[in-house]
C-alpha cells in the first residue's frame, strides 16, 4: 500500500505496517488477564432479559433525580446496584478460591471495566457498592472514570474487587445501538465470576401467544465452575432477571 511503511515481514509472510510495543501497563494487563484465562475452569451462562419496564422506571428515576440533586445516573449505574442486591442473596458468587478453601467474602466490591484508549481497559472499583445509595455509586463511578481516562488511579481503585461488570455493548459504533451481544467475559483474577452485558436492543418476541416489540439485553455470565457450579450460576442470574423485570423492588438508597 502506497505511503505504508515495510517494517519486515509477519510469521504468516505478509508485510508489516505498523510496530505497536506490549509493554508498560498493557503488558501487565495482558500476562494478568492470561493468567486468568489459564488459572480457572471458566463456565459462561447466556441470557437475555426484558429491560422495557426497567428502562421505563430507570428514565424515570434518573430524570428526576437529575432535576432534583444534578447527578446523572446511567444504565451501568443502576445495575452496579443490581448487581450488588443480587449478589448479597447469593454469597456464593462473592467468593474466591485459596488453594483448597473457597472464601466467602464480606464486602460487595463491584469493578466497572473503563475504557481508556483503543484496546485497553482498566476496572476501577466500587468499594462496598451493597452498601451505598444509587447517587454514590454514580458520583464515585464518575470520580473513578475522571482518573482512569486522566491516567492517575491509584493502587486502591482498582484492587479489592470481589465481582466485574463489563459492558460489552458499548463495543459498536458511537451514538449507535450496535456493538456486542453474548460474550465470554475473562475472569479478573482472583475472583470467581464477572458478568457482560450486551447490547440493548428492540426485539419481537412472544408474549401471552402475541408477538410484541420488547426492549431486551444480552447477558453472559462467567464463572469459575471450580467454585460456582451450573446451578448457583443460574439461580444468581434468575435474581439479577427479577429485579430488572419487576425494578420497583430494587434497592436505590433514595
Amino acid at each position: 500500500m502506497t505511503g505504508v511503511k515495510n517494517l519486515g515481514l509477519s510469521p504468516q509472510g505478509v508485510p508489516v505496517a505498523e510496530v505497536v510495543p506490549l509493554s508498560g501497563a498493557r503488558k501487565r494487563l495482558a500476562e494478568h488477564m492470561m493468567r486468568s484465562h489459564l488459572g480457572h475452569a471458566s463456565f459462561t451462562l447466556m441470557g437475555e432479559v426484558d429491560v422495557t419496564d426497567f428502562e421505563k422506571f430507570r428514565r424515570e428515576v434518573a430524570g428526576s433525580v437529575e432535576q432534583e440533586a444534578g447527578t446523572h445516573l446511567s444504565f451501568t449505574h443502576f445495575l452496579v446496584k443490581v448487581l450488588a442486591q443480587s449478589i448479597r442473596q447469593h454469597p456464593i458468587i462473592n467468593s474466591t478460591l485459596v488453594d483448597d478453601r473457597i472464601l466467602i467474602l464480606s464486602d460487595i466490591n463491584i469493578g466497572v471495566a473503563v475504557a481508556i484508549e483503543e484496546g485497553f481497559l482498566v476496572v476501577p472499583v466500587i468499594k462496598r457498592a451493597d452498601e451505598k445509595s444509587i447517587l454514590e455509586v454514580a458520583e464515585e463511578s464518575r470520580q473513578l472514570a475522571d482518573r482512569a481516562r486522566s491516567r492517575s488511579l491509584t493502587l486502591e481503585d482498582v484492587t479489592g474487587g470481589t465481582f466485574t461488570l463489563s459492558n460489552a455493548g458499548a463495543f459498536g459504533p458511537r451514538g449507535s445501538k450496535g456493538g456486542g451481544s453474548w460474550s465470554t467475559p475473562i475472569i479478573t483474577e482472583p475472583q470467581s465470576a464477572i458478568l457482560a452485558m450486551g447490547a440493548i436492543r428492540d426485539a419481537a418476541v412472544v408474549r401471552d401467544g402475541q408477538i410484541v416489540i420488547r426492549t431486551m439485553l444480552p447477558t453472559s455470565l462467567t464463572v469459575d465452575h471450580r467454585v460456582i457450579n451450573g446451578v448457583p450460576a443460574g439461580d444468581f442470574m434468575r435474581t439479577v432477571t427479577h429485579f430488572l423485570e419487576y425494578p420497583a423492588e430494587i434497592d436505590l438508597g433514595l
